[in-house]
């Protein structure tokens, strides 16, 4: 993980601010409390995502935790996880300011190309312009996320090299637990099989040979070997909730 003070000077972030560069260690936030995400992002990893499909986070709930990291004097990149099927969700995360838009159950080339197109003010998309993040001093008018798709299913496996394709897709995050589900195997299993025709070296040979980032949630930090050695570049190695509970038994002893 990054030092506290190798995150984002906190200027607005985004394409228009500064560079995302969201690779390494990050945590996933599904407490919706604004502090709590204070406190991760003051552990510094190297970016951290806010969980709107599976998490406790709303769109308000989401802005408070944006306006609570704006008041940081650096912080990581920040992603937010919108819901399956996100429609206007896509540009309202961007709106608050999200460095990253995350969006599930993407499984074909024309469902990215409607994240994008949510994702991006014209003439590359049909984002409305209304940024939220304005309202404490951002002001970059322009300012626009990265998109990551993930790749939960075999169909999505299928389409793999057609959603890569995809103008102003930047990366993609596998989700292990879904995907494994699709393929009737576990995460270990998953992770363990490291063949070139294997389904997870195959998303980090084709995310590569594309110019995008192989990206992959875990949920606890022991996978992160296996799935570094494969090729992955971004990891969510824990959540929120898995980082208390390790912290309470760690003080318990």
């Amino acid at each position: 993980m990054a030092g506290y003070g190798d995150g984002l000077q906190n200027d607005g972030g985004g394409k228009g601010g500064v560079e995302i560069d969201a690779r390494g260690a990050g945590l996933w936030c599904l407490l919706d409390d604004p502090l709590t995400v204070a406190q991760v992002a003051m552990a510094a990893p190297d970016w951290l995502c806010l969980d709107q499909q599976h998490g406790a986070f709303d769109d308000a709930s989401t802005l408070a935790a944006m306006q609570v990291l704006a008041g940081l004097p650096q912080r990581p990149p920040v992603a937010v996880r919108v819901p399956e099927d996100p429609g206007p969700a896509v540009g309202r995360a961007a709106d608050a300011g999200a460095d990253i838009v995350i969006v599930p159950m993407v499984e074909t080339a024309d469902q990215a190309q409607e994240v994008a197109r949510a994702a991006f003010y014209p003439p590359r998309g049909a984002r409305s312009w209304g940024p939220l993040n304005g309202l404490w001093g951002d002001t970059e008018v322009r300012r626009e996320p990265e998109v990551w798709v993930m790749i939960e299913t075999a169909r999505a496996l299928e389409n793999l090299d057609q959603i890569l394709a995809v103008d102003g897709v930047a990366g993609i995050l596998v989700g292990p637990m879904d995907l494994s589900l699709a393929l009737g195997t576990d995460p270990e299993s998953l992770l363990a099989a490291t063949g070139e025709d294997d389904p997870l070296p195959r998303v980090v040979a084709a995310t590569r040979r594309a110019g995008k980032r192989p990206c992959m949630f875990l949920g606890v930090p022991e996978r992160e070997p296996a799935a570094r050695a494969i090729g992955f570049e971004a990891f969510a190695i824990s959540t929120d909730i898995e980082a208390i509970a390790r912290g309470v038994r760690g003080v318990l002893g």
